[in-house]
């Protein structure tokens, strides 16, 4: 009987094949060139202009400081300087202050000589200076109104969703809490 000799095993080559390698070689070179071309920087443009000592910059002039606030006294000196009922309210609307309107004011003002028209014009900037003030703190409360809600219902989006599925934690909640279905 022949005594048969065991062939000598073949170490087995890890990675692909040379077939594969030679096809695939094009693809990654193609590849690699067009991502090389997406990494590198665009043509250069022109320099940019540098301000050099030569060109300075001055700063900006400073603000002149604010007028005082209007007063009843001052819409007297403008009333007597003729100025027109327009350029008062102008001024008023301006400078600003508090030129309260109490009617023992008005019948003050009148009997010094002031004109009903102007007294009309700042009792109107008044009202509207209210009514602004009254819109904008409404609208305000509105936006702050808006920003709690938005914020709960942020907050129980979040207590849902790490509760999961389940409303109740409760791992032997029965959803049939009345008698014939009661599991206790």
């Amino acid at each position: 009987m022949a005594v048969r000799h065991p062939l000598p095993e073949t170490p087995r080559q890890s990675g692909i094949s040379r077939r594969y390698a030679v096809k695939a070689a094009p693809v990654l070179i193609l590849a690699s060139a067009l991502l090389a071309g997406c990494a590198s920087p665009g043509p250069a443009g022109p320099p940019l202009p540098r301000a050099g000592t030569e060109t300075v910059i001055a700063p900006a002039a400073p603000l002149p400081p604010p007028k005082p606030p209007l007063t009843w006294e001052e819409v007297k000196r403008l009333v007597k300087e003729k100025k027109t009922v327009d350029e008062i309210v102008a001024e008023a609307r301006v400078r600003g202050g508090d030129l309260d309107l109490p009617p023992a004011k008005v019948l003050e003002l009148t009997r010094q000589g002031l004109p009903v028209a102007v007294l009309d014009g700042i009792y109107a900037l008044r009202q509207s200076a209210k009514e602004t003030d009254c819109a904008t703190r409404l609208l305000q409360r509105e936006q702050d109104i808006n920003r709690d809600a938005q914020k709960r219902q942020e907050l129980s989006f979040q207590q849902g969703y790490q509760q999961g599925s389940m409303a109740c934690r409760d791992p032997f909640y029965s959803p049939f809490p009345r008698w014939p279905y009661r599991r206790w």
